[in-house]
């Protein structure tokens, strides 16, 4: 079962700038590493007319397209879809997530143009670090127990993330691992 560590932040933080460095870390450092790209906004990859939506429209699920250089596997967004997701990403040891909340793992937010801790996306209680480039923000994080890393700091965020991999996979079979 891999850690799942979701990153959330307004529009503009710098959450995607982030991740691609800490991706490229944690690669290099050897681990098998999973994105996941969540939007609040409908988006439909697979248009009406194609075969692939005719299958789903069918009744198929999953429904993949398969081409010569990737392969694309369409699931509607329901509880049913979020196991199997689960399951295509069970190889991989760490999966990153972008703007998404798991209901287990590492949880961070990336903040820019946020003063105070009640000005950030979520709680900073349900937090588990905050990466900020603002002296009084991170001041009141840390001064909350909440780690903090500047915005470039990605090999320290990468560490981070390392280190809780190494404790959650020492745990009773990284069950119960949470933020």
């Amino acid at each position: 079962m891999p850690l799942y560590c979701s990153f959330v932040g307004w529009s503009g933080s710098g959450k995607t700038t982030l991740l691609c460095t800490v991706i490229r870390r944690l690669t290099t450092d050897g681990f098998k590493v999973a994105a996941i790209k969540a939007t609040h906004h409908d988006v439909r990859l697979d248009t009406p007319g194609k075969d692939s939506h005719c299958f789903a429209e069918s009744g198929a699920q999953p429904v993949a397209l398969a081409a010569g250089t990737e392969t694309t596997v369409f699931l509607p967004s329901d509880e049913r879809a979020e196991r199997r997701l689960r399951r295509l990403l069970e190889d991989a040891e760490i999966v990153i997530g972008e703007s998404r909340i798991f209901s287990e793992g590492l949880r961070f937010e990336v903040a820019t143009g946020v003063g105070r801790l009640d000005e950030l996306k979520r709680p900073h209680q349900e937090l588990d670090a905050l990466v900020t480039d603002d002296p009084d923000l991170a001041r009141a994080a840390r001064e909350a127990g909440l780690p903090v890393f500047g915005r470039g700091e990605s090999a320290e965020v990468a560490v981070f993330i390392r280190e809780r991999y190494e404790a959650f996979t020492r745990s009773a079979g990284g069950s119960g691992f949470g933020g």
